[in-house]
């Protein structure tokens, strides 16, 4: 199964596993959906990929109130038909 126009959501892109994963998948042609704490790292790594459409979220995913804020602002985005998520834990 490839990747080219599917959508792809990872956590913790913004640095690290996270960013060689997004940089990977952008190669392959994925569209890619990028969350991090870090809105700077984030844009390099989106600049990165600038082939494919990629959006960038700011969020910490240990707080309950950052979530909340991405959902919300997830939802008004237009990222339907999402197909993977790719969660990356420390």
């Amino acid at each position: 199964m490839g990747f080219k126009g599917k959508k792809v959501l990872i956590t913790g892109a913004s640095s690290g596993i996270g960013a060689a994963i997004a940089t990977e998948l952008a190669k392959q042609g994925a569209e890619l959906i990028l969350l991090g704490r870090d809105e700077t790292r984030l844009n390099q790594v989106a600049q990165e990929c600038a082939a494919v459409r990629t959006s960038i979220f700011t969020v910490d995913m240990a707080s309950r109130e950052s979530i909340d804020s991405f959902v919300e602002a997830f939802a008004k985005a237009e990222c339907s038909n999402l197909l993977f998520i790719i969660k990356l834990e420390c």
